[in-house]
């Protein structure tokens, strides 16, 4: 198979942008100019996700253009992409990754091998995909002859281009911008890769990579994972977008916006501020968020920690009865309320906590015609529950006080004509008898908002 250089052997190769004194300059390249770079794909990018419709539709735009015969010398600008050139002089992609492998898997079954390709793929998803899509490419170009191949490869090469906007290793900053503001736009990319993204800026090299293929990995886990399912999240994302987003919001007693664009990012995102000698593991969930390894370890800390409260009976009782249609909104909030406890106290009166939040959050869906999000989450803030957990010394005070709570509680007869609210009423009855056998506080046992008062 020839390359690039094999191609045009008696060609001068330069570095285009070596004499770039700008911060950003654009610049337009054909494929063969590119292909040539010594590109790299960032540890904080996506993996490569671009399926058959996506590469089918690329090879029969490309086709199609250079089929026609008034576009036999015309060239064929495919966007832009954007490149971030470091030090070392290697462009690292920004912006452009899925057509540019894309772009090497078509060359490399027309006969070219380009460098972009010797890169180590960032996950085991990438490389499958990989795989897959330089099979559909040889079953697509594979029906064409020898004359027709060479000559879409000296097409591709020579009269395809692009828009190259190149920026230099001083703007860092720049880069980053730049990578979140079009990557957000594309597909797949979610606040969590742009977490990534922003985190392994505060880390040194040497150590980033490792820590974004354990990032990449807890990511893939959950895309692959047939246990979330039932669910229909996976668990860095309920831990996160649902239990801790929500909690670090009841805490601090102000408003939020979980519907916002990119608002687990904005939670998440590191303070300004330099930070040493602070221990390993020594946030809180509730801490402002710092920077590169502090903030990996934090989620990994927490997801431990959400892992084992899954497997306790509390939590599959209520996610296996409520966790669907507008139930899961009281799911969520009890869920969250029940994680809270738990960080604090451990599987100590679990029970006990899951029956009284329970029946503390539940009046709201008795009080209200209708279930609203927002609404209950400001309930469960108003009640300050989270906090009253969090500075209780012991499990016994808080359950003591929510107790109080609940049993001045009472759900009225007229109630309870909507089948929906029955409905509500008979799930709390089966998470009930189903945790019945771990309450052994004979108080908590007869929490009466199981029969109207």
């Amino acid at each position: 198979m020839a390359t690039l250089k094999g191609l045009y052997p008696n060609r001068q190769e330069t570095d285009v942008f070596s004499q770039q004194e700008e911060h950003i300059a654009l610049y337009t390249l054909i494929v063969d100019k590119i292909m040539q770079m010594q590109l790299s794909i960032p540890n904080y990018q996506r993996a490569y996700c671009w399926d058959e419709e996506n590469v089918g539709c690329l090879l029969n735009d490309i086709i199609a253009y250079f089929d026609e015969s008034k576009n036999q010398d015309c060239k064929y600008r495919l966007g832009t992409i954007i490149l971030y050139r470091t030090n070392e002089g290697k462009y690292d992609i920004l912006d452009g990754q899925q057509r540019l492998i894309t772009l090497a898997l078509i060359l490399q079954e027309l006969g070219i091998y380009c460098n972009l390709l010797k890169v180590k793929p960032s996950s085991e998803e990438s490389s499958q995909q990989i795989a897959y899509n330089k099979f559909f490419i040889k079953q697509v170009l594979g029906k064409k002859n020898t004359d027709m191949r060479n000559l879409l490869c000296t097409k591709i090469l020579q009269f395809l281009d692009m828009n190259v906007l190149v920026i230099r290793e001083e703007s860092l900053d720049v880069a980053y911008t730049f990578f979140t503001h079009q990557n957000s736009r594309g597909k797949a990319l979610t606040d969590y890769d742009l977490l990534k993204a922003h985190h392994l800026r505060f880390m040194p090299a040497e150590s980033a990579t490792n820590v974004a293929e354990r990032w990449n990995e807890m990511i893939n886990h959950g895309r692959l994972s047939k246990e979330h399912k039932a669910y229909n999240l996976p668990a860095y994302v309920t831990m996160l977008d649902t239990y801790l987003y929500h909690l670090r919001h009841l805490l601090a007693h102000d408003e939020y916006n979980d519907k916002a664009e990119h608002h687990v990012m904005s939670e998440f995102t590191a303070i300004d501020v330099a930070v040493e000698g602070l221990p390993e593991n020594s946030m809180f969930f509730d801490s402002y968020i710092l920077g590169g390894q502090f903030f990996f370890d934090y989620v990994y800390k927490y997801l431990v920690k959400f892992y084992y409260f899954k497997k306790t009976s509390e939590y599959q009782a209520l996610n296996n009865n409520m966790n669907y249609s507008s139930h899961s909104w009281y799911c969520n909030t009890i869920g969250s309320l029940l994680f809270c406890y738990y960080l604090r106290f451990g599987n100590n009166f679990l029970a006990e906590a899951l029956v009284v939040i329970m029946r503390i959050i539940l009046q709201d869906r008795f009080d209200n015609a209708r279930a609203n999000e927002r609404r209950i989450w400001n309930y469960a803030r108003n009640l300050d529950l989270a906090r009253n957990i969090c500075r209780s010394s012991l499990s016994e005070f808080f359950l003591a006080d929510a107790l109080k709570c609940a049993k001045a509680m009472s759900v009225s007869t007229s109630n309870l004509q909507r089948p929906i609210k029955v409905q509500m009423l008979e799930n709390a009855s089966k998470i009930n008898n189903l945790i019945a056998k771990n309450i052994n506080m004979e108080s908590f046992k007869n929490i009466n908002f199981y029969e109207a008062k």
